[in-house]
Formats: structure tokens, sequence, C-alpha cells
């Protein structure tokens, strides 16, 4: 894992607290849905939703981080959060962004 992504790892005790939640409400909604993973920095978190069925798109400005994403399976684009994404309307079924916002 990245040195810098290394405190969003869903291995330590702080974010399993926050993450497991999270993901047991979204297989509540049903296998086979578009999630976007806003921030999604190594894809740690995304890989865990991909082997749960989810179709995981993954938006980050770091370009080494993305690279370890896609060998996780997410499907990858470099990106700005504090600009439009060129995503029609509708097109994810949720929208995972955990350890971003106050970073922007």
């Amino acid at each position: 894992m990245l040195p810098e992504y290394k405190w969003l790892s869903p291995k330590l005790k702080r974010n399993k607290a926050i993450i497991e939640p999270m993901i047991e409400m979204l297989t509540k909604e049903g296998k086979n849905l578009r999630i976007l993973d806003a921030g999604c920095g190594d894809g740690s978190v995304s890989e865990k939703l991909i082997k749960l069925g989810f179709e995981v798109w993954g938006i980050d400005k770091n370009k080494e981080a993305l690279k370890e994403a896609e060998k996780k399976g997410v499907k990858v684009f470099e990106g700005d959060l504090e600009k439009n994404l060129s995503f029609q309307d509708e097109f994810f079924d949720a929208v995972w962004c955990s350890n971003v916002i106050e970073h922007i």
C-alpha cells in the first residue's frame, strides 16, 4: 500500500468501525450496484466492494494510487472532486466518499 494512503486501510480498527456499517447498508440495497468511490486512493475500500459484487468506479488525483486501484479491479479515472464530473445524471447508484471531504 502507498505510504500516504496507509491510514485508509480497511484493516485499521478505527476505519472498520466506519467502513463495515456503510458496506452493510449498501449490501441491503442489492447486488450489482454501480458505485463511485470518490477519492478512492489505492482502492482498498473499492476492492472490498468489488468482492461483494458491486461495479466500482474510482476517481482520485493521485496517478500512482490509481495504478494500484486498477490492479484491484477498480475502473479508475484521474480527476478532481472540486470540478464537475462528466457522468450522466443517475449514472451511479451510490457514491462512496470516505476520508475525503477534509482534504477539499
